[in-house]
């Protein structure tokens, strides 16, 4: 119990240090239960999950943009054999992604599980729609992951990115003869077999 003329004296915090950011090349696995949070790194167009100061747990990057055609990528860092896919599935309260990843070699023999859809894909909502995300890779666990929260502006920005258009390529008209063409044989009524 407090006295009543107890005086209170706020005490001086420690200073903090900043937490490294979250490194996206490494890929020891963290236990799925890891209290993470997501950063954006503008340089790579790349939203990461991880504990800050430790390697990376799942990335969602935008690719292509430049030329026009952005993609969403999204990788699993967790140990992957060679030549092997799976299926990860990626659940919102709102959605549901099933994207199929195949192993990727990356530095230093390390691997991890690599899959994409085009930014445009009504199902990349999944990382957008502000809910908790739930990530489940078939023998890499299940990770539920907080929402994206500022993370998700450059998903948002991908996903806005216009898609370069198909060139349409448009035939010169000819000159005008004053002569008048038929339809194909096919469908002109007069040449159907079926007028005959």
């Amino acid at each position: 119990m407090v006295p009543a003329d107890a005086v209170r004296v706020p005490l001086a915090r420690a200073a903090v240090p900043e937490a490294a950011a979250i490194d996206p090349r490494r890929t020891t696995v963290l236990a799925a239960n890891s209290a993470g949070a997501w950063a954006y790194d503008p340089k790579r167009d790349t939203a990461l999950f991880g504990e800050p100061g430790r390697q990376a747990l799942v990335a969602v990057a935008c690719v292509g943009r430049a030329e026009g055609s952005p993609r969403i990528v999204v990788t699993r860092y967790f140990p992957a054999e060679r030549g092997a896919e799976a299926i990860l599935a990626i659940q919102s309260t709102k959605r549901i992604l099933r994207l199929p990843v195949h192993a990727v070699a990356l530095r230093r023999r390390e691997s991890a599980w690599r899959g994409g859809i085009d930014a445009s894909d009504e199902r990349a909502q999944v990382f957008v729609d502000g809910s908790q995300i739930a990530a489940t890779l078939p023998g890499g666990g299940r990770l539920t992951l907080p929402p994206l929260g500022a993370a998700a502006a450059g998903i948002e920005a991908c996903r806005a990115s216009p898609e370069a258009a198909p060139a349409l390529i448009v035939a010169p008209a000819p000159a005008h003869s004053g002569a008048q063409t038929l339809p194909n044989a096919a469908s002109n009524p007069a040449m159907s077999p079926a007028a005959r």
